[in-house]
């Protein structure tokens, strides 16, 4: 199960009425959240100084009265279900204003609402995300933090003035990490076995970005020569621009230990980025654009290349239903294979934090894209995972407060999106570069930071 985490999320407008004393932020209006969370955080915002409030949640079954003087408050599963919650069953929250705890809410007026309903499918993955400083530099600490299915987090990797970039699960027991350190950038790439993690391999290869494995674990694409400009601004919602100017598509092989370009995606007039497998394993997915000028990208597309066994093809773009100079990146796929999801917005001076981003999704084998219905316009919603059985979809998104948090929404059989439940926020760092994963147990930060010293160590 999920932990209990407090949840920050905006909610559709209500009435005048009901946000005159406060506003209901989590649940938003009509969520659907997984099974198997232990606990609903009920959250809420007021300008308005208030002694104590009253929580009630409502069911077909009944209802729960609670009171408190915080603007937040966590209601067990088990009073859940009490009232009636059960999966797909609604239940109402109702947070009012009081003069004291055992008094009935001061107005008419003074009580916000919201409600949120119990999907039939449980969130069995473990989430494990990027945790970063509100302002980008490479020479700050980075961490990569986890969510299990047990409910509990936990640091999986802390490295001081180190920078932890882009990362993979293989289903190999494999980890693999974009490693920076003061002026050098490594490839480190970690093994589990019945006694812990240990070195597999690492490679100083220059400057590279993202990272991903084939679905059988035994190939690795990695971006190289990803020569790029950074400007940061002092700003929480676009804190800096990053532009690469190159990247090329290579292939990494397990069994060989052997670093190849891809044939198809590594030429010389085009920067190729963002790699994902197809769930077959038999095509990758790319964004390509041609090499920036002065003025910034002129636009981004998606590619398919055949992979054939690393002998790559030609490249054949992808029609998206987005216009000549649109951009379009941050592809993936459902794990059936059905949907091609992706993120569209102003990608002229960079795809990261860009406030314009939004999620769209289309049939993977060709059709209409729309937009999925978790996004909240002139917010990020951006970076994205789906769950291993394909119900849930995790995503980066700025919607509180220019705080990176991560949302994630039920997805039907129809391509469209529940309203988004917050799983987890962090309003003094970025979380960022989610990904969900239901394979071996990740690493613990002890075994990972053995191995970036190690690593470093030689290098002195």
């Amino acid at each position: 199960m999920l932990t209990s985490l407090v949840m920050l999320l905006a909610t559709p407008p209500v009435s005048p009425a009901a946000i005159a004393v406060g506003e209901v932020v989590n649940p938003a209006a009509a969520a659907l959240v997984p099974s198997n969370l232990p606990a609903v955080e009920i959250v809420w915002k007021t300008e308005k100084h208030v002694a104590y409030w009253h929580v009630t949640i409502s069911g077909e079954a009944g209802k729960r009265d609670r009171s408190t003087e915080s603007t937040r408050l966590s209601v067990d599963a088990k009073d859940i279900l009490a009232v009636g919650g059960g999966p797909g069953k609604r239940v109402d929250v109702a947070v009012c204003a009081a003069k004291d705890t055992g008094s009935d809410p001061s107005t008419p007026g003074s009580c916000a609402h919201s409600n949120f309903t119990v999907a039939a499918e449980p969130l069995n993955d473990t989430i494990v995300y990027r945790v970063v400083d509100m302002r980008f530099d490479s020479g700050n600490d980075s961490h990569l933090e986890k969510i299990d299915a047990t409910g509990s987090s936990a640091e999986v990797v802390g490295a001081l003035k180190t920078c932890i970039g882009c990362h993979s699960y293989g289903s190999r027991d494999l980890l693999a990490l974009n490693i920076r350190k003061q002026t050098e950038r490594w490839l480190l790439i970690a093994q589990s076995s019945t006694d812990g993690w240990h070195l597999f391999d690492r490679k100083n290869i220059g400057e590279f970005s993202y990272v991903t494995f084939s679905p059988d674990g035994r190939y690795l694409a990695v971006v190289l020569n990803t020569r790029g400009a950074i400007e940061s601004h002092d700003s929480d919602v676009e804190p800096f621009d990053l532009i690469y100017q190159s990247g090329d598509l290579a292939i990494y092989d397990t069994l060989t230990k052997r670093l190849a370009l891809l044939n198809g995606a590594s030429e010389l007039a085009f920067v190729e980025d963002m790699p994902v497998w197809s769930p077959d394993g038999r095509s990758i997915v790319f964004v390509r654009y041609p090499t920036p000028g002065p003025e910034g990208i002129s636009g981004m597309r998606l590619y398919r290349v055949a992979f054939n066994e690393g002998a790559g093809g030609t490249p054949e773009a992808i029609d998206t239903g987005a216009e000549v100079g649109a951009y379009v990146y941050l592809p993936q796929f459902s794990p059936d294979g059905r949907w091609l999801s992706f993120v569209r917005g102003d990608g002229s001076h960079g795809v990261f934090a860009r406030q314009t981003s939004d999620i769209y999704i289309m049939p993977a084998s060709g059709g209409r894209p729309h937009k999925l219905e978790c996004n909240t316009d002139g917010v990020m919603d951006s970076a994205h995972r789906w769950s291993s059985d394909g119900h849930w979809l995790l995503f980066a998104s700025k919607r509180v407060d220019n705080h990176t948090a991560l949302q994630i929404s039920h997805i039907d059989a129809e391509g469209h999106a529940a309203p988004p439940y917050a799983l987890h926020e962090d309003s003094r760092r970025k979380v960022n570069l989610p990904m969900l994963w239901n394979g071996p147990k990740p690493p613990s930060p002890a075994a990972i930071d053995a191995l970036v010293d190690f690593l470093f160590a030689e290098r002195k």
